[in-house]
């Protein structure tokens, strides 16, 4: 077998030990009898396409927030502000081309391979502690405190569910939980 293997996906960040476990799993490939080769990928960036693809939800969520009260950073005027004269028909190019050069750059780094494996994330999980064990008992229940209140990413994830993020929302919500604290364990 054949494994081409791209570690970041040109993103350039990787936890040390996602890239150290990594790179264990590619030895084990190799052990096992696959030729691995390390490939790298060039995605388009994003920001080349941002305009185009989230257009009426960014400008309607700085709509919004303006209505609500809430003074927005020029980060945020600035692409809505770009948003008003984005046509629907460059919208659907964009995105059309967007996923294209994404197919391409996949196509390209898995060339001569049979698979193309990489890290699923970037980095590692935060530990878990299961209630009753030792370690747990000893830290107790760790809490992050904070307002039990609308958020300002909380918009957005009513509006983040269509054919940009293939029904899936952009955020999970809400990260509050249980009465205004998330619980860490």
């Amino acid at each position: 077998m054949r494994v081409a293997a791209c570690y970041d996906l040109g993103q350039k960040v990787l936890d040390p030990d996602v890239r150290r476990l990594f790179a264990r799993a590619l030895d084990d490939m190799r052990a096992a009898g696959a030729t691995v080769e390390e490939v790298g990928i060039q995605l388009p960036d994003t920001m080349l396409f941002f305009d185009h693809l989230n257009a009426c939800e960014y400008l309607e969520f700085a709509q919004e927030m303006q209505a609500g009260g809430v003074e927005l950073w020029l980060m945020v005027l600035e692409p809505a502000e770009r948003a008003k004269s984005v046509t629907g028909r460059q919208v659907s190019a964009a995105f059309r081309q967007g996923k294209t050069d994404i197919y391409n750059a996949f196509l390209t780094a898995m060339t001569g391979a049979d698979v193309l494996v990489t890290p699923t994330t970037p980095v590692t999980a935060f530990p878990r502690l299961h209630r009753g064990s030792d370690r747990a008992e000893r830290l107790g229940r760790l809490r992050v405190s904070g307002p039990c209140r609308q958020g300002v990413r909380d918009p957005v994830v009513r509006r983040r569910r269509g054919p940009v993020h293939d029904r899936a929302p952009a955020w999970g919500s809400s990260l509050l939980s249980e009465g205004g604290s998330m619980p860490v364990w």
